[in-house]
């Protein structure tokens, strides 16, 4: 404990820095019929540079560039079955230059900084979908696809190493959600969802390949009475009290467990 302890100890120097950029954004939005539409917005995204403190490394501050994207965003937007139905979908690709990335290098726990990675690239696509199938019944459901990589990332840090084809960290490839809300006349309403999205890493550098945070589904629960003043409600989250990691460090002996299974009571009112 106590080498950890000196590990985490020191300072860092301050530094100061100054930035700008210029930011264009142009969109396009075409009414295919009244009840659908297309567009298409491209826009250029930035965040500032700054400097980064390691303090594993007697609290030397790595200096970190800005970071900039071009953003391209096509989207659909739709109604159908006289407003019933909704169907909305949006497909992207963001072409990242100097990309701000927090990378561990490996000497202890604290030995991490920011870098920049030089050329990085994600895309991918969103649809979700709503529909009110009865007047008492509505059901929705989402889908969604991505896909990142670090196309150059070089770092120099002791030895030189090669990031390049890593993933971002928290970047599932595939997300899925879904779920429906029954209302009687008389105020009572139930809903049922769930939600899916599969394995992610949650380290970038030379622990990515023991970050691997492995694919989980969460099913939720909500039940109650509601008027126009007020409501009650008990509601479950984690319904199947599914055990899964938000994050690991396999072999490190880290991680951070998700939330179990909840159970409670809500109560609410309008005024």
């Amino acid at each position: 404990v106590q080498g950890i302890v000196e590990s985490a100890a020191g300072s860092v120097e301050p530094s100061e820095r100054e930035f700008d950029a210029f930011l264009p954004k142009l969109g396009v939005r075409y009414a295919l019929t009244e009840d659908v539409s297309a567009g298409f917005v491209v826009q250029r995204g930035y965040r500032s540079g700054g400097s980064s403190g390691n303090l594993a490394r007697g609290g030397q501050v790595f200096p970190y560039d800005p970071e900039y994207t071009w953003n391209y965003e096509a989207s659909l937007r739709s109604t159908w079955l006289d407003g019933a139905l909704t169907v909305n979908a949006n497909a992207y690709y963001v072409d990242w230059t100097d990309q701000q990335v927090l990378v561990r290098f490996g000497l202890n726990e604290f030995d991490y900084h920011t870098v920049n990675a030089g050329k990085s690239h994600l895309y991918g696509f969103e649809i979700e979908t709503a529909w009110q199938a009865t007047e008492d019944l509505d059901l929705y459901a989402s889908l969604g696809h991505g896909k990142t990589e670090f196309d150059d990332f070089q770092v120099d840090v002791d030895t030189p190493s090669d990031l390049s084809g890593q993933e971002f960290v928290f970047a599932p490839a595939i997300t899925l959600s879904g779920g429906g809300t029954y209302r009687w006349a008389n105020g009572f309403s139930v809903n049922l969802n769930a939600n899916y999205r599969s394995k992610v890493y949650t380290e970038v550098g030379e622990l990515q390949s023991i970050s691997r945070v492995d694919g989980r589904t969460l099913v939720n629960a909500k039940a109650g009475y509601e008027t126009d003043r007020w409501g009650a409600f008990v509601y479950a989250h984690n319904l199947l009290d599914e055990e899964y990691a938000s994050y690991v460090r396999q072999g490190y002996g880290t991680a951070v467990l998700g939330d179990p299974r909840v159970i409670g009571v809500m109560l609410q009112g309008d005024w």
